[in-house]
């Protein structure tokens, strides 16, 4: 028998929740423009040294906007890591948010845009489902205090 590839096409759609991008390829071809249309210049990267290091492909595209690196990625955000987070975010005075990684990224980045109301750009390695919901579950923030990110990237596995 002969396996069959089956076949992934691009697309992207707009839900109540971030604008999701998803195919092959499409974080390093489309990022810059996703931040350009955030406006975004001084971006704050939410991801773990090891996802930093997987990504560095496409954070070269964009290094010139990379104000701070938050590195302290935890499960269930821990109240001392949004704080941290949120404190480097106002130093740098970033306008934007980029993670990368799994929920836990995604969830450091939420607790800080519910802080100060920056939008996030979520880059998932996982399907952890925060990338789309619009809360957080940071004790930090609140269980399930608002904060959506703003657009999903999302490739084929």
């Amino acid at each position: 028998m002969n396996a069959v590839e089956p076949r992934r096409a691009a697309y992207t759609f707009t839900l109540l929740g971030p604008r999701v991008v998803y195919g092959t390829g499409v974080a390093q071809a489309e990022l810059a423009a996703e931040l350009d249309r955030l406006q975004a210049r001084r971006v704050l990267l939410v991801a773990s040294p090891r996802e930093r290091k997987t990504r560095e492909d496409l954070l070269g595209l964009i290094a010139d906007r990379v104000a701070g690196h938050v590195t302290d990625v935890r499960r269930h955000v821990p109240a001392d890591s949004a704080r941290s987070a949120t404190a480097l975010a106002r130093e740098i005075d970033a306008d934007c948010l980029l993670s990368i990684g799994g929920g836990s990224a995604v969830g450091t980045a939420k607790a800080v845009a519910f802080e100060t109301g920056l939008p996030i750009v979520a880059l998932p390695t996982t399907y952890a489902g925060s990338e789309l919901t619009p809360s957080t579950g940071s004790p930090a923030a609140g269980r399930n205090a608002p904060a959506a990110p703003s657009a999903c990237y999302r490739a084929p596995y």
